[in-house]
């Protein structure tokens, strides 16, 4: 990515990953750094929170999360530029979540399962599962991997 694309990001870019880590589906800004496609493959041997790495002279976040259903074995690998807008408040916004939808959300961009969200918010499978549903029904989506993409939409 050029520096210039770089300063007028204001979203995370999203990229799918195979299981090999080949890239399936790319942002239309050019090519990852291989230091970035390397990270995001430690960060799936080693299950690893978010990190914050520099390149471009700019800092960024980069979240790699485990997509679930037909395409086992794919990756989302999320770079979002530091100091920019929340895309995950702006999906908060732009698809009238509920502050609970938006705690969901935010543990599925964590690539956490229902059952760790149920866990980590104190509540029931099921209810994760009817907040994933309203998700999806509110964004558009069919399954956690689009919903990514529309909260992360270019």
């Amino acid at each position: 990515m050029s520096d210039e694309v770089l300063r007028r990001r204001t979203r995370p870019s999203m990229t799918i990953l195979d299981e090999q880590f080949g890239v399936v589906l790319a942002p239309p800004t050019g090519a990852l750094p291989a230091e970035l496609l390397a990270l995001a493959r430690t960060m799936i041997e080693r299950p690893l929170p978010p990190v914050e790495v520099s390149f471009h002279g700019h800092a960024h976040l980069v979240t790699v999360s485990r997509l679930q259903g037909r395409g086992r074995g794919r990756y989302a690998l999320l770079v979002q530029p530091r100091g920019r807008r929340n895309a995950l408040a702006n999906a908060a916004v732009r698809f009238m979540l509920t502050p609970r939808e938006a705690q969901v959300l935010r543990s599925i961009v964590r690539g956490l399962s229902n059952r760790e969200i149920a866990s980590k918010l104190h509540i029931v499978e099921a209810t994760v599962q009817d907040h994933v549903r309203k998700l999806c029904a509110k964004t558009g989506a069919r399954r956690r991997g689009d919903l990514l993409a529309r909260v992360f939409a270019v």
